[in-house]
Protein backbone atom coordinates (compact mmCIF):
# COMPACT_ATOMS: atom_id res chain seq x y z
CA UNK A 1 0.00 0.00 0.00
CA UNK A 2 1.50 3.50 -0.98
CA UNK A 3 0.06 6.85 -1.15
CA UNK A 4 1.28 8.80 -4.50
CA UNK A 5 0.56 10.55 -6.94
CA UNK A 6 -0.68 8.24 -10.39
CA UNK A 7 1.29 9.26 -12.83
CA UNK A 8 -1.08 10.89 -15.59
CA UNK A 9 0.97 8.86 -18.59
CA UNK A 10 0.76 5.30 -16.79
CA UNK A 11 -3.25 5.35 -16.43
CA UNK A 12 -5.75 4.83 -18.55
CA UNK A 13 -9.08 6.98 -18.26
CA UNK A 14 -11.14 3.94 -19.09
CA UNK A 15 -9.95 1.91 -16.61
CA UNK A 16 -10.07 4.79 -13.82
CA UNK A 17 -13.65 5.13 -15.36
CA UNK A 18 -14.80 1.25 -15.48
CA UNK A 19 -13.59 1.07 -12.22
CA UNK A 20 -15.35 4.04 -10.50
CA UNK A 21 -18.76 2.58 -12.19
CA UNK A 22 -17.76 -0.75 -10.46
CA UNK A 23 -17.52 0.90 -7.29
CA UNK A 24 -20.84 2.98 -8.05
CA UNK A 25 -22.10 -0.59 -9.08
CA UNK A 26 -21.30 -2.26 -5.09
CA UNK A 27 -22.59 0.45 -3.03
CA UNK A 28 -26.00 0.17 -5.03
CA UNK A 29 -26.14 -3.71 -4.39
CA UNK A 30 -24.49 -3.47 -1.49
CA UNK A 31 -26.62 -1.10 0.55
CA UNK A 32 -30.08 -0.78 -1.25
CA UNK A 33 -29.31 -4.67 -1.65
CA UNK A 34 -30.12 -5.10 1.91
CA UNK A 35 -33.53 -3.66 1.60
CA UNK A 36 -36.54 -5.76 1.34
CA UNK A 37 -37.95 -3.46 -1.63
CA UNK A 38 -34.82 -4.44 -3.58
CA UNK A 39 -35.58 -5.76 -6.94
CA UNK A 40 -34.21 -9.42 -7.21
CA UNK A 41 -31.94 -8.68 -9.81
CA UNK A 42 -29.95 -6.36 -7.27
CA UNK A 43 -29.14 -8.77 -4.91
CA UNK A 44 -26.93 -11.79 -4.28
CA UNK A 45 -29.26 -14.80 -4.38
CA UNK A 46 -26.67 -17.29 -5.52
CA UNK A 47 -28.43 -19.26 -8.10
CA UNK A 48 -28.09 -17.40 -10.63
CA UNK A 49 -26.09 -14.16 -12.22
CA UNK A 50 -27.66 -11.14 -10.89
CA UNK A 51 -26.78 -7.13 -11.97
CA UNK A 52 -25.22 -7.74 -8.14
CA UNK A 53 -23.33 -10.50 -9.45
CA UNK A 54 -21.23 -8.57 -12.13
CA UNK A 55 -19.98 -6.29 -9.77
CA UNK A 56 -16.97 -8.37 -8.01
CA UNK A 57 -15.98 -10.36 -11.27
CA UNK A 58 -15.30 -6.24 -12.65
CA UNK A 59 -13.20 -5.70 -9.13
CA UNK A 60 -10.86 -8.76 -10.47
CA UNK A 61 -11.17 -7.73 -13.99
CA UNK A 62 -9.62 -4.97 -13.21
CA UNK A 63 -7.17 -6.00 -11.36
CA UNK A 64 -5.94 -8.31 -13.91
CA UNK A 65 -5.92 -5.59 -16.74
CA UNK A 66 -3.57 -3.40 -14.10
CA UNK A 67 -1.12 -5.92 -13.72
CA UNK A 68 -1.03 -6.65 -17.14
CA UNK A 69 -0.44 -2.97 -17.52
CA UNK A 70 2.76 -2.87 -15.09
CA UNK A 71 3.92 -6.01 -16.50
CA UNK A 72 6.63 -4.07 -19.07
CA UNK A 73 7.72 -1.80 -16.05
CA UNK A 74 7.95 -4.93 -13.39
CA UNK A 75 10.04 -6.81 -16.05
CA UNK A 76 12.79 -4.22 -16.34
CA UNK A 77 13.34 -5.19 -12.73
CA UNK A 78 15.45 -8.52 -11.93
CA UNK A 79 13.65 -11.44 -10.64
CA UNK A 80 14.23 -11.33 -7.33
CA UNK A 81 13.20 -7.90 -6.70
CA UNK A 82 10.33 -8.51 -9.06
CA UNK A 83 8.77 -10.89 -6.58
CA UNK A 84 9.35 -9.19 -3.26
CA UNK A 85 7.15 -5.61 -4.51
CA UNK A 86 4.28 -8.80 -6.06
CA UNK A 87 4.54 -10.77 -3.07
CA UNK A 88 5.01 -8.08 -0.31
CA UNK A 89 1.90 -5.94 -1.96
CA UNK A 90 -0.30 -8.58 -1.95
CA UNK A 91 0.41 -10.11 1.35
CA UNK A 92 0.08 -6.82 2.82
CA UNK A 93 -3.65 -5.94 0.88
CA UNK A 94 -4.23 -9.62 2.35
CA UNK A 95 -3.47 -8.28 6.53
CA UNK A 96 -5.53 -5.53 5.38
CA UNK A 97 -8.75 -7.33 4.45
CA UNK A 98 -8.52 -9.92 7.37
CA UNK A 99 -8.40 -6.96 10.08
CA UNK A 100 -10.53 -5.34 8.35
CA UNK A 101 -13.31 -7.88 7.74
CA UNK A 102 -12.87 -9.08 11.05
CA UNK A 103 -11.88 -6.24 13.34
CA UNK A 104 -15.28 -5.90 14.76
CA UNK A 105 -16.30 -9.68 15.30
CA UNK A 106 -13.26 -10.28 17.67
CA UNK A 107 -15.08 -11.02 20.60
CA UNK A 108 -16.82 -13.53 18.54
CA UNK A 109 -14.06 -15.58 16.86
CA UNK A 110 -12.99 -16.06 20.54
CA UNK A 111 -16.16 -16.89 21.58
CA UNK A 112 -16.49 -19.59 18.45
CA UNK A 113 -13.12 -21.14 19.40
CA UNK A 114 -13.82 -21.40 22.59
CA UNK A 115 -17.36 -23.38 21.45
CA UNK A 116 -16.15 -25.32 18.82
CA UNK A 117 -12.48 -25.52 18.76
CA UNK A 118 -9.80 -23.54 16.42
CA UNK A 119 -10.15 -25.78 13.52
CA UNK A 120 -13.52 -24.93 12.95
CA UNK A 121 -13.80 -21.69 13.58
CA UNK A 122 -11.05 -21.18 10.92
CA UNK A 123 -12.59 -23.36 8.57
CA UNK A 124 -16.29 -20.34 9.05
CA UNK A 125 -13.43 -17.62 8.59
CA UNK A 126 -11.55 -18.88 5.58
CA UNK A 127 -14.72 -19.75 3.91
CA UNK A 128 -16.76 -16.53 4.84
CA UNK A 129 -15.86 -14.02 7.57
CA UNK A 130 -12.31 -13.38 5.40
CA UNK A 131 -12.85 -15.05 2.29
CA UNK A 132 -14.67 -11.56 0.72
CA UNK A 133 -13.57 -9.16 -2.43
CA UNK A 134 -10.12 -7.70 -1.06
CA UNK A 135 -8.80 -11.16 0.33
CA UNK A 136 -10.17 -12.91 -3.36
CA UNK A 137 -8.05 -10.14 -4.73
CA UNK A 138 -4.91 -10.79 -3.19
CA UNK A 139 -5.03 -14.27 -3.24
CA UNK A 140 -6.28 -14.12 -7.16
CA UNK A 141 -3.25 -11.40 -7.70
CA UNK A 142 -0.94 -13.84 -6.47
CA UNK A 143 -2.00 -16.89 -8.17
CA UNK A 144 -1.63 -15.14 -11.36
CA UNK A 145 1.24 -13.48 -10.75
CA UNK A 146 3.93 -15.70 -12.64
CA UNK A 147 1.90 -15.68 -15.92
CA UNK A 148 1.06 -11.63 -16.44
CA UNK A 149 2.74 -10.69 -19.20
CA UNK A 150 3.85 -14.27 -20.87
CA UNK A 151 2.15 -15.28 -24.59
CA UNK A 152 -1.43 -15.48 -24.51
CA UNK A 153 -1.35 -19.65 -24.47
CA UNK A 154 0.27 -19.69 -21.72
CA UNK A 155 -2.39 -17.07 -20.17
CA UNK A 156 -5.36 -19.32 -21.60
CA UNK A 157 -3.87 -22.51 -20.16
CA UNK A 158 -3.47 -21.05 -16.71
CA UNK A 159 -7.06 -20.09 -16.98
CA UNK A 160 -8.62 -22.99 -18.18
CA UNK A 161 -6.07 -25.68 -15.99
CA UNK A 162 -7.24 -23.43 -12.69
CA UNK A 163 -11.03 -23.67 -13.81
CA UNK A 164 -10.48 -27.40 -13.95
CA UNK A 165 -9.04 -27.62 -10.77
CA UNK A 166 -11.74 -25.82 -9.10
CA UNK A 167 -14.37 -28.32 -11.08
CA UNK A 168 -12.79 -31.32 -9.61
CA UNK A 169 -12.36 -30.03 -6.26
CA UNK A 170 -16.08 -29.05 -5.97
CA UNK A 171 -16.89 -32.67 -7.11
CA UNK A 172 -14.87 -33.80 -4.18
CA UNK A 173 -16.13 -31.70 -1.61
CA UNK A 174 -16.00 -28.25 -2.03
CA UNK A 175 -19.57 -27.56 -3.35
CA UNK A 176 -20.86 -29.02 -0.70
CA UNK A 177 -18.48 -27.40 2.09
CA UNK A 178 -19.02 -23.77 0.25
CA UNK A 179 -22.78 -24.43 0.36
CA UNK A 180 -22.77 -25.29 4.51
CA UNK A 181 -24.64 -28.82 4.19
CA UNK A 182 -22.67 -30.05 6.87
CA UNK A 183 -24.46 -27.66 8.80
CA UNK A 184 -22.22 -24.49 9.27
CA UNK A 185 -22.83 -20.88 7.35
CA UNK A 186 -22.28 -21.49 3.85
CA UNK A 187 -19.30 -19.67 2.08
CA UNK A 188 -18.65 -15.83 0.56
CA UNK A 189 -17.61 -15.58 -3.23
CA UNK A 190 -16.58 -19.33 -3.34
CA UNK A 191 -14.69 -19.47 -0.32
CA UNK A 192 -10.99 -20.35 0.37
CA UNK A 193 -10.82 -21.86 -3.16
CA UNK A 194 -12.63 -19.21 -5.24
CA UNK A 195 -9.39 -17.90 -6.42
CA UNK A 196 -9.31 -20.88 -8.60
CA UNK A 197 -12.10 -19.76 -10.55
CA UNK A 198 -12.05 -15.96 -10.35
CA UNK A 199 -8.56 -16.22 -12.09
CA UNK A 200 -11.19 -16.12 -15.29
CA UNK A 201 -12.07 -12.65 -14.90
CA UNK A 202 -8.45 -11.79 -13.62
CA UNK A 203 -7.10 -13.12 -17.15
CA UNK A 204 -9.38 -12.18 -19.44
CA UNK A 205 -8.62 -8.44 -17.51
CA UNK A 206 -4.85 -8.80 -18.88
CA UNK A 207 -6.45 -10.08 -22.32
CA UNK A 208 -8.29 -7.16 -22.26
CA UNK A 209 -5.76 -4.70 -21.46
CA UNK A 210 -3.04 -6.37 -24.40
CA UNK A 211 -5.82 -4.83 -26.99
CA UNK A 212 -6.44 -1.87 -25.78
CA UNK A 213 -2.44 -1.14 -25.69
CA UNK A 214 -1.44 -3.04 -29.11
CA UNK A 215 -1.73 -0.78 -31.54
CA UNK A 216 -5.03 -1.89 -33.25
CA UNK A 217 -7.30 1.25 -34.66
CA UNK A 218 -9.79 2.32 -32.33
CA UNK A 219 -12.55 0.64 -34.14
CA UNK A 220 -10.63 -2.62 -34.01
CA UNK A 221 -9.82 -2.16 -30.22
CA UNK A 222 -13.94 -1.99 -30.14
CA UNK A 223 -14.59 -5.28 -31.89
CA UNK A 224 -12.13 -7.30 -30.39
CA UNK A 225 -13.13 -6.17 -26.62
CA UNK A 226 -16.75 -6.35 -27.95
CA UNK A 227 -16.35 -9.85 -30.00
CA UNK A 228 -14.04 -11.54 -27.20
CA UNK A 229 -16.29 -10.29 -24.55
CA UNK A 230 -19.33 -11.93 -26.23
CA UNK A 231 -17.57 -15.43 -27.37
CA UNK A 232 -16.40 -15.67 -23.83
CA UNK A 233 -20.03 -15.01 -22.16
CA UNK A 234 -21.72 -17.18 -24.54
CA UNK A 235 -19.73 -20.17 -24.70
CA UNK A 236 -19.96 -19.99 -20.48
CA UNK A 237 -23.66 -19.45 -20.99
CA UNK A 238 -23.84 -22.37 -22.89
CA UNK A 239 -21.90 -24.60 -20.66
CA UNK A 240 -24.70 -23.65 -17.58
CA UNK A 241 -27.23 -25.32 -19.84
CA UNK A 242 -26.21 -28.73 -17.56
CA UNK A 243 -28.09 -26.82 -14.94
CA UNK A 244 -31.40 -28.01 -16.64
CA UNK A 245 -30.41 -31.14 -15.94
CA UNK A 246 -30.98 -30.47 -12.14
CA UNK A 247 -34.91 -29.71 -12.56
CA UNK A 248 -36.85 -31.45 -10.66
CA UNK A 249 -40.02 -32.13 -12.25
CA UNK A 250 -38.80 -35.09 -14.86
CA UNK A 251 -37.54 -36.93 -12.16
CA UNK A 252 -40.60 -38.46 -10.69
CA UNK A 253 -41.64 -41.79 -11.10
CA UNK A 254 -44.44 -43.27 -12.45
CA UNK A 255 -46.34 -42.82 -9.07
CA UNK A 256 -45.20 -39.79 -8.37
CA UNK A 257 -42.43 -40.46 -6.01
CA UNK A 258 -38.32 -39.94 -6.52
CA UNK A 259 -36.16 -42.02 -7.20
CA UNK A 260 -33.58 -42.78 -4.37
CA UNK A 261 -30.84 -41.84 -6.58
CA UNK A 262 -32.24 -38.28 -7.26
CA UNK A 263 -32.15 -37.49 -3.68
CA UNK A 264 -34.70 -35.61 -0.97
CA UNK A 265 -37.13 -34.35 -3.19
CA UNK A 266 -37.13 -31.22 -0.43
CA UNK A 267 -33.26 -30.59 -0.67
CA UNK A 268 -32.07 -27.53 -2.00
CA UNK A 269 -28.81 -29.25 -3.20
CA UNK A 270 -28.37 -32.04 -5.55
CA UNK A 271 -26.57 -34.70 -4.45
CA UNK A 272 -24.51 -35.48 -7.77
CA UNK A 273 -24.21 -30.97 -7.98
CA UNK A 274 -20.84 -31.19 -10.40
CA UNK A 275 -21.24 -34.92 -12.23
CA UNK A 276 -24.50 -35.48 -13.09
CA UNK A 277 -25.12 -39.20 -12.24
CA UNK A 278 -25.66 -41.72 -15.49
CA UNK A 279 -29.39 -41.83 -14.40
CA UNK A 280 -30.32 -38.42 -14.77
CA UNK A 281 -28.11 -37.80 -17.96
CA UNK A 282 -30.46 -40.79 -19.23
CA UNK A 283 -33.70 -39.29 -18.02
CA UNK A 284 -33.07 -35.59 -17.96
CA UNK A 285 -34.17 -32.92 -20.48
CA UNK A 286 -30.67 -30.83 -21.15
CA UNK A 287 -32.09 -27.27 -22.58
CA UNK A 288 -30.72 -23.79 -23.07
CA UNK A 289 -30.71 -22.18 -19.21
CA UNK A 290 -32.72 -18.90 -19.04
CA UNK A 291 -31.45 -15.82 -20.39
CA UNK A 292 -28.47 -13.62 -18.50
CA UNK A 293 -30.27 -11.88 -15.35
CA UNK A 294 -33.40 -14.06 -15.54
CA UNK A 295 -33.87 -16.00 -12.05
CA UNK A 296 -34.09 -19.62 -11.92
CA UNK A 297 -37.07 -22.15 -11.24
CA UNK A 298 -36.60 -21.80 -6.62
CA UNK A 299 -34.96 -24.81 -5.40
CA UNK A 300 -37.75 -26.63 -3.00
CA UNK A 301 -41.20 -24.92 -2.31
CA UNK A 302 -41.83 -21.97 -0.04
CA UNK A 303 -42.97 -23.54 3.20
CA UNK A 304 -46.19 -21.46 5.17
CA UNK A 305 -45.12 -18.70 7.62
CA UNK A 306 -47.23 -16.35 9.88
CA UNK A 307 -46.98 -13.33 7.91
CA UNK A 308 -47.61 -15.60 4.85
CA UNK A 309 -49.73 -18.64 5.43
CA UNK A 310 -50.69 -19.23 1.81
CA UNK A 311 -46.77 -18.97 -0.55
CA UNK A 312 -46.83 -19.29 -4.09
CA UNK A 313 -46.68 -22.86 -5.44
CA UNK A 314 -44.01 -22.80 -7.89
CA UNK A 315 -44.84 -25.05 -10.95
CA UNK A 316 -41.10 -25.77 -11.76
CA UNK A 317 -38.18 -26.26 -9.41
CA UNK A 318 -34.67 -26.83 -9.80
CA UNK A 319 -31.98 -28.23 -7.08
CA UNK A 320 -28.25 -26.13 -6.80
CA UNK A 321 -26.40 -27.39 -8.47
CA UNK A 322 -22.39 -26.36 -9.67
CA UNK A 323 -23.43 -25.37 -13.21
CA UNK A 324 -25.54 -22.70 -12.23
CA UNK A 325 -23.93 -19.29 -12.35
CA UNK A 326 -23.64 -19.02 -8.56
CA UNK A 327 -21.36 -16.18 -6.91
CA UNK A 328 -21.37 -18.61 -3.52
CA UNK A 329 -19.90 -21.84 -5.28
CA UNK A 330 -17.67 -19.31 -7.48
CA UNK A 331 -18.58 -21.54 -10.29
CA UNK A 332 -16.52 -21.38 -13.42
CA UNK A 333 -19.82 -20.49 -15.25
CA UNK A 334 -20.47 -17.49 -13.65
CA UNK A 335 -16.68 -15.75 -13.41
CA UNK A 336 -16.11 -16.46 -17.35
CA UNK A 337 -19.69 -15.03 -17.95
CA UNK A 338 -19.25 -11.90 -16.02
CA UNK A 339 -15.87 -11.60 -16.97
CA UNK A 340 -16.63 -11.17 -20.87
CA UNK A 341 -19.28 -9.40 -19.88
CA UNK A 342 -16.83 -6.83 -18.23
CA UNK A 343 -14.83 -7.08 -21.43
CA UNK A 344 -17.99 -5.24 -23.16
CA UNK A 345 -18.28 -2.77 -20.71
CA UNK A 346 -14.46 -1.62 -21.09
CA UNK A 347 -14.98 -1.67 -24.85
CA UNK A 348 -17.79 1.24 -24.03
CA UNK A 349 -15.78 3.08 -21.22
CA UNK A 350 -13.12 3.14 -24.26
CA UNK A 351 -15.35 4.62 -26.75
CA UNK A 352 -16.74 7.01 -24.19
CA UNK A 353 -13.85 7.96 -22.28
CA UNK A 354 -10.56 7.36 -24.27
CA UNK A 355 -12.04 8.11 -27.78
CA UNK A 356 -14.62 10.81 -26.96
CA UNK A 357 -12.79 12.12 -24.05
CA UNK A 358 -15.63 12.15 -21.71
CA UNK A 359 -14.98 11.87 -18.23
CA UNK A 360 -18.14 11.18 -15.20
CA UNK A 361 -16.54 12.81 -12.91
CA UNK A 362 -18.36 10.36 -10.11
CA UNK A 363 -16.63 7.40 -11.73
CA UNK A 364 -13.15 9.68 -11.89
CA UNK A 365 -12.92 9.79 -8.26
CA UNK A 366 -14.35 6.82 -6.85
CA UNK A 367 -12.22 4.92 -9.82
CA UNK A 368 -8.77 6.37 -8.64
CA UNK A 369 -9.41 5.80 -4.84
CA UNK A 370 -11.31 2.20 -5.25
CA UNK A 371 -10.17 0.58 -1.56
CA UNK A 372 -11.01 3.81 0.12
CA UNK A 373 -14.21 3.69 -1.03
CA UNK A 374 -14.68 0.03 -0.34
CA UNK A 375 -13.69 0.85 3.06
CA UNK A 376 -15.73 3.83 3.64
CA UNK A 377 -18.87 1.74 3.24
CA UNK A 378 -18.93 -0.07 6.66
CA UNK A 379 -18.56 3.67 8.25
CA UNK A 380 -21.22 5.14 6.12
CA UNK A 381 -23.64 2.64 6.75
CA UNK A 382 -22.76 2.95 10.47
CA UNK A 383 -23.32 6.94 10.20
CA UNK A 384 -26.89 6.38 8.29
CA UNK A 385 -28.47 3.37 10.02
CA UNK A 386 -27.00 3.56 13.89
CA UNK A 387 -30.44 3.96 15.37
CA UNK A 388 -29.08 7.24 17.25
CA UNK A 389 -28.37 8.59 14.20
CA UNK A 390 -31.36 8.16 12.63
CA UNK A 391 -33.44 9.56 15.20
CA UNK A 392 -31.26 13.09 14.82
CA UNK A 393 -31.76 12.91 11.03
CA UNK A 394 -35.34 12.42 11.65
CA UNK A 395 -35.18 15.39 13.53
CA UNK A 396 -33.52 17.37 11.64
CA UNK A 397 -35.57 16.49 8.04
CA UNK A 398 -38.71 17.73 10.45
CA UNK A 399 -37.27 20.73 11.20
CA UNK A 400 -37.08 21.62 7.88
CA UNK A 401 -39.57 20.21 5.74
CA UNK A 402 -42.05 19.82 8.84
CA UNK A 403 -43.83 16.45 9.88
CA UNK A 404 -43.81 13.65 6.80
CA UNK A 405 -47.15 11.77 5.88
CA UNK A 406 -44.95 8.89 5.97
CA UNK A 407 -42.29 8.64 8.44
CA UNK A 408 -38.61 8.78 7.19
CA UNK A 409 -36.89 5.56 8.63
CA UNK A 410 -33.46 3.85 6.78
CA UNK A 411 -33.30 0.65 8.01
CA UNK A 412 -34.23 -2.48 5.72
CA UNK A 413 -37.83 -2.05 5.82
CA UNK A 414 -37.78 1.48 4.90
CA UNK A 415 -40.51 2.57 1.90
CA UNK A 416 -38.50 2.49 -1.25
CA UNK A 417 -38.76 6.36 -1.20
CA UNK A 418 -36.21 6.43 2.00
CA UNK A 419 -34.34 3.45 1.02
CA UNK A 420 -33.05 5.79 -2.04
CA UNK A 421 -32.97 8.73 -0.65
CA UNK A 422 -30.54 6.42 1.98
CA UNK A 423 -28.78 5.30 -0.72
CA UNK A 424 -28.18 8.46 -2.22
CA UNK A 425 -26.65 9.83 0.96
CA UNK A 426 -24.70 6.88 1.78
CA UNK A 427 -22.95 7.43 -1.95
CA UNK A 428 -22.53 11.23 -1.21
CA UNK A 429 -21.12 10.81 2.21
CA UNK A 430 -18.00 8.42 0.31
CA UNK A 431 -17.89 10.56 -2.53
CA UNK A 432 -17.01 13.10 -0.68
CA UNK A 433 -14.62 11.56 1.29
CA UNK A 434 -12.83 10.74 -2.16
CA UNK A 435 -13.12 13.46 -3.67
CA UNK A 436 -11.39 15.37 -0.91
CA UNK A 437 -8.50 12.95 -0.90
CA UNK A 438 -8.45 13.77 -4.79
CA UNK A 439 -8.23 17.27 -4.52
CA UNK A 440 -5.18 16.83 -1.88
CA UNK A 441 -4.16 14.12 -4.46
CA UNK A 442 -3.68 11.71 -2.32
CA UNK A 443 -4.28 7.80 -3.59
CA UNK A 444 -4.32 4.60 -1.88
CA UNK A 445 -3.65 1.99 -4.57
CA UNK A 446 -4.26 -2.22 -3.75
Amino acid sequence: MSEATPPARARLTSLDQFRGYTVVGMLLVNFYGSYKNCWRVLKHTHDYCSYADTIMPQFLFAVGFAMQLGAAKMALADPATRWKRIIRRFIGLSLVAIIYYSHDEIGSIIEQINKVGVWSTLGVLTKRTWMQTLLHIAITGLWIAPVVGKSAAVRVAYMLVSGLVHVWLSWKFNFFWTNGADGSPGGIDGGPLGFLTWTSSAILGTFACDIMRSGFSSTGVVLRLVGWGTLVAAIAWLCSSLTTLYNVEPMKNADGSFPAWYGPADAKLAIDPVNPSAERRQLAKLTLPELPFVPPPPAVQPKPTKENPNPEIYPKLRQWNYWMMSQRAGSWTYTAYAGGLSMIIMAIFYVVSDLAGIQIGVFRTLGTNALIAYMMQSVSGMILRSPGNQEKFVSLLESVFGKFETPPRFDGDAPASWAIASLLAHIAIIYGVCRFLEWRKWYVRM
